[in-house]
């Protein structure tokens, strides 16, 4: 979708994706896949342009005024993603929001990412949007996988852009976010990948929920010993990562979101995580652990740096039972 489009429906569903219809629902159920010619599977937006704009602005319920996108990237090496937002706005109105990503095979790339949120280096600070209204628990579902990746490069499963803004934004009451990020194991020594090989790595980023839950899911195969981590959050050049609640803000579609307070529980299940400038704000639980009880241990020692948790958090948990992995808390905490 290149710069300047605009793709809307009044009430039906928005598909990009590939493949046959296996389920007989009327809509594609595997990728589009890129070629050696245009590597991405899906890409939106292009530097220095007019934003692209994705919008659903009908009264259908969460099923029928969904928007989907899946992309899957080319097979061969070089830089790629399964979906890129170069910049734009996706508001999917009162139906849901599925972005899924993949790469299409090992690389020797310097970047590959399952999702890219952003990459309009122009420097202009153009944010990508990522909007829903739907009232579930799934109202905004994220995928990025690069797990296959495993012979050089940098490759993340989700990576946002560090001088531009990312948005997301489920406004609806009950309305959730999932992110699941898994990376594969690059070796690149690129001396500005602080967080190379990362299932998750978020920077100027804002995850906003009216309620319904905060999920972040990443995993990384790379070796504990390297920068890579399940989730990375804040370390590049740019703005505070925030998750909960936050500054409202016009969209470029023109939607206000103002969501300053929220009761969603947050979880981040990841194999390890490492923090920078991080606000966690809700009036509700916030939990750090591993994804899965049968591995209780993070692969590595977890010390938040620069994360900051709201007053009005209920709760903080760290780890699972089992847990032999060190925690530190670089600063003091103070809850409800």
């Amino acid at each position: 979708i290149d710069y300047g489009a605009s793709v809307l429906s009044t009430g039906g569903k928005i598909v990009l994706a590939g493949g046959a219809d296996s389920n007989s629902d009327g809509i594609p159920d595997g990728y589009a896949v890129g070629t050696s010619t245009y590597v991405n599977g899906v890409a939106i937006g292009a530097d220095a342009q007019a934003v692209p704009k994705i919008l659903s602005t009908g009264t259908g319920n969460d099923v029928d005024s969904s928007i989907i996108i899946r992309g899957k990237s080319y097979t061969g090496t070089g830089i790629r993603h399964g979906v890129i937002f170069y910049t734009g706005t996706v508001n999917s109105g009162l139906g849901s929001l599925v972005v899924d990503g993949s790469i299409g095979g090992a690389t020797s790339a310097s970047w590959t990412r399952g999702v890219m949120l952003g990459g309009d280096s122009d420097g202009s600070g153009r944010p990508v949007e990522l909007i829903s209204a739907a009232t579930t628990a799934s109202a905004i579902r994220i995928t990025g996988d690069s797990s296959v990746s495993a012979s050089g490069g940098n490759v993340f499963g989700i990576e946002s852009y560090y001088n531009q803004p990312l948005r997301i934004a489920a406004t609806g009451v009950g309305g959730g976010v999932t992110l699941n990020g898994y990376s594969g194991t690059g070796t690149a020594p690129l001396a500005a990948a602080v967080q190379k090989n990362s299932g998750i790595a978020l920077n100027y980023a804002s995850i906003l929920a009216n309620g319904g839950p905060i999920t972040l899911n990443g995993t990384t195969t790379a070796s504990s010993s390297t920068e890579a981590a399940g989730i990375h959050l804040g370390l590049r050049t740019g703005g505070t990562v925030t998750i909960g609640s936050g500054t409202g803000f016009t969209a470029q579609d023109g939607t206000a979101v103002a969501i300053t307070s929220t009761i969603s529980p947050i979880v981040f299940n990841a194999d390890s995580i490492v923090t920078a400038t991080v606000s966690v704000n809700t009036n509700s639980t916030v939990t750090v652990q591993t994804p899965s009880e049968a591995s209780a241990t993070f692969e590595k020692a977890v010390t938040f740096s620069g994360l900051t948790l709201a007053s009005t958090v209920k709760d903080f948990t760290v780890g699972r039972s089992g847990n032999t992995a060190s925690v530190t808390n670089a600063q003091a905490v103070n809850i409800a």
